[in-house]
Order: structure tokens, then C-alpha cells, then sequence
């Protein structure tokens, strides 16, 4: 039956996807240059869209901010890796920082990179074992994973140490810096965004593990973790907009101990209706945790239990807990104890703790965290910030790509260094569509907390259409620079439309202007790899993947001494290592004999 089937022309096939690889390729190009175009034909984008650097100003707010002398700056990265042995996984995860000193005086802000240095008691190192079959107890699953789960699940776990470590490290500068800047090589807002899902996955149990860790004084409740996760240190910027309303109105009763409907309501600004369900908001709140939140709830005023008003207290020392055991001890990380363990979403949870932690400091300390990304592919600039000033919605997304072709096709228009108006991270959330903001994942999520902008620092001098790579920063909002560029929005969240009070720069922020300052003069044009970049977090990036390098090595060595030491006497061998490890090394050998075999026939 098979006599008529010709047998396969290998050269044709080759040849056939060849020119259909080609036919494609060309096709990609000719969109792309369709949209090159698009970018070219509206240079209208630059003068409303982009700022420039107004040295002078920018001078003059830093010597406001961190007063006149010298002042240090720290870069702070992290790394990981991991291994599978015997069944077991051995995750690696360190960060590291580096400092250098910057000076203000009377004309101008400078940074000596030369005096950079690795400030070895803010790293942070951890080496965690975990046997395959506890990954459910990580993930509080008692289910099955399938392959590609469970490899998914295997990243995650060191992903969620790493950023723990960093972010220590980071609260670790915070705790002794004063009038400083500390730039870290992520984003303070998506990782905070990333979070804050595992926070509320965490907070669905009835007895979340947090809660299980022994304190000084007892343990936390959830409802104390209820509540972190909304006002941090009860210092930052709270949605005025349900449910965030009602951890506004637990914030009031904080602060009074105890506050009838109209005095809560006058405080927050609300109107009646507000009002009315702000209240029952919080007596179901109370409901909800078995009556730990309120006192009395009766003659017209709510009254706060006592004890909830040190919820932060117990919260930090949570962390502390978590993290010290987890960077400075000998015991298991993930281990609370002989039955319990900390979940990946736990981890999360105090990702968001830390980062709450770290704008605590920095806003008593008078520090400016930034947040560097090197690669991205959000949209949001050209999705949602870009259309209330432009109404031309074009085809070209990403906001990297977008503005890297703006500033190359407007080469003569678009001087370097540049940013974009800066503006809420909220925007992320949603979409313009026929001239009104959708909430593209179905809620609005936490706005008034985080400002965003992208950069461009540098162009090469024998050709100006060549700059160094667009980057993004993020910050923490400062309301003594962004308080006067809120502006109430209006957006469709399930058919309903809610107001919610976005930040979007509008005129010339003070502060962005003197953040691309500091980036101008702290990156290296004499090295590559950190043209257009920050020259701390070059060198923490080196050192961090080094250093990942050399645990992984000294630990592998000392696990597959042990490991497989057992195997050999339990006679188990060919499980201590994957297949394909086995494999690849059997190849390896095979070659190198070959290529000795080879040199001894050529003599």
C-alpha cells in the first residue's frame, strides 16, 4: 500500500521552508515598517509625551531633598539557580549591594563610581533543600502536578527567595541611610503587583502559616495581616474607593480609637451614602474575624479593640522572623516547624510586607528608592497613558519597542537624555477603548502608590540616530511632589463605573526632573554594558552571578558527596541523578575520548 508514496526530497523540504521562512520574515518586516512609519508621522507625540532634562531645577530640588555634601548611593541585584538530586531540589538564591558616594553643592550633583564598593554585610545568601514530594506542602496542594506544572512550580520557589533576599538586603540600607538613594534592578511596582496576588491567595486560609510563627509576644492574627496588606505602616496612600474605604475607615479608628459615622465620614470626605456603607463595611469586617476588630459597635460609634493598633508591629516581626531565619540561621527557611511550612504565596505575602517596610524607611529617612528594568513588554504607555493626550491609537504596542523607534526616527527632535511624563502605576490596569478607560483585568488594583516613566540617556556620537537602550524607572509616590497631579478618572469595572484617583504628571515634576539627573551621571558610557545603565547595579550584577555560581558549585559538591554516597550503599543509584544529566555527561566522556583517540591516530 505504501508503493506509490514517493520517498522525501530532503533537499526540496529544506528549500520549501526556507522560502516560506523568507515569505514570512518579509512580511513581518513590511508591518513593521508600516508602523515605523506610523511612528514618523506624528512627531506631535514628542512635545507632549516627553521632558527633557532641566539641569539647573533639577540641582536645586536636590539640594532641598538631601541637603548640601556627601551622600551615599547603594545598587542592590539578586540572583538564583537550583539543582535536582536524588530526587531532592537544592535552591540557591543570594543579593548583593554596592555603594558609592555622590556630592550636592552650590552648582551641581556628582557621582564618584570610582569609590564604588561591595557592602558585604547587606548581602543576603540562602541554600534551601526540599524533596520533590514536599513541593505540595509549598504550595498547599495536596493535587498531583503535571510535568509542566511542576517545573513551572520549581522556578517559582526561588524566584520568591531571591526577591526576598534583595528586598532585605534593600530594608537593610533603608535601616541605617539617611538623606540617600538606593537604586534596586527590578520593578518596586510589578514585583509589588506579583505579590500582593500570593498575599491574597495566602489570606484565603482560615489559618494562614504566617500566623503559626511564635513571636515575642504571641503570634499574629490574620486580621493583623488583613490589614497590613492595605495600609502598610499606616503611612501610605489608600484608594478612596471600595474595599480599600474601609481600611481608610479601620485607619481612622487607629488613629481615634473609636469615631462615629459622620466624624469618619467628614475625615474621609464621603457623602451619605458613603457613609452608611462604610460603616456596615466594618462591622462585617468585624464579623468576618469573630469580632477581633471591634470593641462596641453601638450609641452611634465604633470602637477599635486596643490591641489591634499594634497589627504593624506584629506584622514586622513576622518578617523578621521569616527573613533572619531564612539568610542568617542554620535552620530550614521553609520549615515553621515539624508540621508546617511556609507556601510560596506566604513568601509573597512578605515580599509585600518588606516592600511596605522599605517606603516606611525611606519616607522617615528622607531616601529615594528607584527601580531600574532593563527588558519589559508592558503596554500601558502607549495603551492607556498615551491616548488622553494623542487621540491616534497606534498599531505599534509595545511601549520599549515604541519608544525606542520614536527617539531614532526623531533623532533631531528627540535630545537625550529624555523621560516620559511620569504616571500612576494603576495605569497598567487599564485600556482606552471609544474614549473611556476599561479595566483590562477586571479591576482596577492599587493605585496612588507607585509612578512609572521611561528613560533614554545617551546618543552615540558618530551617528545620532544610535542611543543607548530605553529603560524604565519606578518610585514610590512622594505627595509633597504629586499631590497637585492627581486627577479623579472615571472607569468600567464589570459594567459599573467607579472613580478612582490616578497620578499622571502634568507640567514638570520636580522630582522625575531630578531622578534623570541622578540616572544621567550615574551610569558608565566606558563600558558597554552599562551605557544607558546604572554602574552600581552593573556591578552588583556581576558580582551577585558570580557569587550564584560559586554556592551552587560548593554546594552541589557537597550534596552529591552525600547523596550519592546513600544511593551506592542503598544500591539506588541511577535516581540520585536526572536521565538526562547522566546522559549528557556519558556524551561528554564519549567526545572527549573520540577527540584523544583522534589526536593519537594523526601521530
Amino acid at each position: 500500500m505504501f508503493k506509490n508514496i514517493k520517498t522525501l526530497d530532503k533537499g526540496s523540504a529544506y528549500s520549501r521552508l526556507v522560502k516560506k521562512i523568507e515569505e514570512e520574515t518579509n512580511e513581518l518586516i513590511e508591518k513593521f515598517n508600516e508602523r515605523v512609519k506610523e511612528v514618523k508621522d506624528y512627531p506631535q507625540i514628542i512635545e507632549r509625551l516627553l521632558k527633557n532634562l532641566d539641569n539647573k531645577r533639577a540641582v536645586e530640588t536636590a539640594k532641598s531633598y538631601f541637603g548640601f555634601g556627601e551622600h551615599k548611593a547603594y545598587g542592590i541585584d539578586g540572583s538564583m539557580d537550583y539543582d535536582e538530586r536524588l530526587e531532592t531540589l537544592i535552591f540557591y538564591v543570594n543579593s548583593v549591594a554596592y555603594s558609592c558616594p555622590f556630592y550636592i553643592d552650590q552648582n551641581s550633583i556628582k557621582f564618584d563610581i570610582r569609590k564604588a564598593k561591595k557592602e558585604e554585610e547587606l548581602s543576603s545568601y540562602a541554600a534551601i533543600p526540599l524533596w520533590l514530594e514536599d513541593l505540595t506542602e509549598v504550595y498547599q496542594e495536596a493535587e498531583a502536578f503535571s510535568e509542566f506544572e511542576l517545573q513551572t512550580s520549581i522556578e517559582r520557589i526561588p524566584y520568591s527567595m531571591m526577591t526576598m533576599a534583595e528586598l532585605w538586603s534593600a530594608y537593610m540600607v533603608m535601616q541605617n541611610l539617611n538623606n540617600g538613594i538606593l537604586f534596586m534592578d527590578r520593578p518596586i511596582s510589578g514585583t509589588f503587583a506579583t505579590s500582593l496576588k500570593d498575599l491574597r491567595i495566602a489570606l484565603k486560609s482560615d489559618t494562614p502559616n504566617l500566623t503559626k510563627i511564635r513571636l515575642s509576644n504571641g503570634y499574629a492574627k490574620k486580621l493583623d495581616l488583613a490589614i497590613a496588606s492595605v495600609l502598610g505602616a499606616g503611612n501610605i496612600f489608600v484608594p478612596r474607593r471600595f474595599p480599600y474605604l474601609t481600611y481608610s475607615g479601620i485607619k481612622v479608628l487607629i488613629e481615634q480609637g473609636e469615631s462615629s459615622a459622620d466624624d469618619m465620614g467628614k475625615k474621609l470626605g464621603l457623602n451619605e451614602q458613603e457613609k452608611e456603607k462604610l460603616w456596615k463595611s466594618i462591622i462585617d469586617m468585624d464579623k468576618k474575624y469573630n469580632g477581633e476588630l471591634l470593641d462596641a459597635a453601638e450609641l452611634g460609634k465604633l470602637k477599635l479593640r486596643e490591641d489591634v493598633k499594634d497589627y504593624w508591629k506584629r506584622v514586622t516581626e513576622v518578617v523578621k522572623a521569616v527573613t533572619i531565619k531564612a539568610f542568617k540561621e542554620n535552620e530550614h527557611p521553609l520549615r515553621i516547624d515539624k508540621e508546617n511550612w511556609l507556601s510560596v504565596y506566604d513568601l509573597g505575602a512578605i515580599n509585600v510586607y518588606l516592600i511596605y517596610m522599605i517606603y516606611d524607611m525611606a519616607l522617615k529617612n528622607k531616601n529615594l528608592v528607584i527601580g531600574l528594568t532593563k527588558d519589559t513588554s508592558a503596554s500601558e504607555f502607549s495603551r492607556s497613558v498615551m491616548p488622553q493626550t494623542f487621540n491616534n491609537v497606534l498599531k505599534l504596542k509595545n511601549d520599549k519597542a515604541f519608544l525606542t523607534v520614536l527617539s531614532a526616527v526623531h533623532y533631531d527632535k528627540v535630545k537625550t537624555p529624555w523621560r516620559t511624563i511620569s504616571y500612576d502605576y494603576g495605569f497598567s490596569y487599564l485600556t482606552m477603548y471609544q474614549g473611556r478607560f476599561i479595566a483590562a483585568k477586571k479591576s482596577i488594583g492599587r493605585t496612588g502608590l507607585f509612578a512609572k516613566a521611561y528613560f533614554q540617556l545617551r546618543t552615540f556620537s558618530k551617528d545620532p540616530m544610535m542611543r543607548s537602550p530605553v529603560f524604565t524607572y519606578d518610585r514610590f509616590i512622594d505627595h509633597a511632589f504629586d499631590d497637585q497631579m492627581f486627577t479623579e478618572l472615571n472607569v468600567d469595572v464589570k459594567g459599573k463605573t467607579i472613580k478612582a484617583e490616578m497620578y499622571m504628571e502634568n507640567g514638570l515634576n520636580a522630582l522625575d526632573n531630578m531622578i534623570l539627573q541622578i540616572l544621567t551621571i550615574s551610569d558608565n558610557p566606558e563600558i558597554l554594558e552599562a551605557y544607558g545603565h546604572n554602574h552600581l547595579l552593573f556591578l552588583a550584577d556581576k558580582k551577585v552571578k558570580q557569587e550564584i555560581s560559586t554556592i551552587k558549585w560548593s554546594i552541589r559538591s557537597v550534596a552529591d558527596f552525600k547523596l550519592e554516597s546513600y544511593a551506592r550503599k542503598e544500591k539506588i543509584f541511577m535516581i540520585s541523578r536526572r536521565f538526562r544529566d547522566i546522559r549528557s555527561e556519558s556524551e561528554r566522556l564519549r567526545e572527549e575520548g573520540a577527540k584523544e583517540l583522534g589526536k593519537v591516530e594523526s601521530f
